[in-house]
């Protein structure tokens, strides 16, 4: 007979790793599945110019791009801040006029065809969203593109009007599968 001491040993061993994946994950204030396998999760320095990915594969169907980055400022300085709508619509009560401190645009590549460009406003996403994504974490929703399965992509986010007084870092941009797409 098989001891219980080792049937738990074994079923720790499988489960542990997918646990610490899940918690790296959601410290980062991401909440994406553990298998997922396409889209892209990568650093971007925050100065001006041009950020391009590695290929990237996707399945069908609709796909995400945001930017998360690392800030204590209040959820309405940070959309005041971007000069962004609040997710699920409306607009922050700003005071004042503050500066547009941080534009970002991003056009997807197949190979030499532009796929799609953004930020966009469409059923996926409103245009220039902010957001929270965890503690200490901010996102800017920067609209969406439907996938084509078998493909791989390239993104490339462009950073104009990069103010190094704007308390940000730790910036991120997440391509990831639309939520009605998880199983």
């Amino acid at each position: 007979m098989i001891s219980i001491s080792v049937i738990v040993g074994a079923l720790l061993s499988i489960v542990w790793p997918l646990h610490s994946a899940v918690a790296q994950n959601v410290e980062r204030g991401i909440d994406m599945p553990v298998q997922q396998k396409t889209g892209i999760l990568m650093p971007v320095q925050l100065a001006n110019g041009h950020t391009k990915t590695s290929p990237f594969k996707v399945k069908r169907g609709p796909y995400l791009v945001d930017l998360i980055v690392r800030t204590d400022l209040p959820f309405e300085d940070w959309c005041c801040g971007i000069k962004a709508d609040r997710a699920n619509g409306g607009y922050p009560k700003c005071t004042g006029d503050p500066t547009h401190r941080l534009e970002v645009i991003w056009t997807l590549w197949d190979g030499s065809q532009l796929v799609a460009q953004g930020p966009s406003s469409n059923a996926l996403k409103y245009s220039s969203e902010c957001d929270v994504a965890g503690e200490r974490k901010k996102e800017l929703h920067l609209g969406g593109f439907e996938g084509k399965r078998g493909r791989k992509y390239v993104l490339d986010l462009k950073l104009t009007n990069v103010d190094p007084a704007f308390p940000i870092s730790d910036a991120h941009l997440f391509v990831w599968p639309a939520p009605d797409m998880y199983p």
